[in-house]
């Protein structure tokens, strides 16, 4: 999904006929609210391998729109952040190498506020 600005924009629904309608300005797109840490609430899968490389999505809420402002870690290794959702509940990633063993995953917005989550996952050797 491209990266979308902030503000409202139009909603076009289009039958498999071709019909369509657009109602003008009815849905907005927002930045993450600074007052609003993000909250992590799902990791899948929940283990890797010790070579990093493995995809990943991270559930939550309040995760900033634009991939290139969000930092995703494992135990302070940088994971790459291949895309994020644009309502905020979702980035996949790419995770680096490590060791086997429990991570703590941080999700940081820009320079908002961050959310740390001990998981309970384990990279088998």
């Amino acid at each position: 999904m491209p990266v979308v600005s902030p503000g409202f924009v139009h909603v076009t629904v289009r039958n498999p006929d071709l019909g369509e309608d657009t109602a003008p300005y009815l849905f907005e797109f927002c930045d993450a609210d600074p007052e609003e840490p993000p909250i992590i609430t799902g990791i899948d899968p929940n283990k890797g391998t010790v070579d990093g490389g493995t995809p990943v999505t991270i559930y939550g809420r309040h995760f900033d729109n634009d991939r290139t402002s969000i930092t995703v870690t494992i135990d302070g290794a940088a994971a790459e952040v291949v895309s994020v959702k644009s309502t905020g509940d979702l980035i996949e990633i790419i995770t680096p190498p490590g060791v086997e063993g429990y991570r703590t995953v941080q999700v940081i917005n820009g320079t908002a506020p961050w959310q740390r989550l001990r998981t309970a996952t384990t990279i088998p050797a």
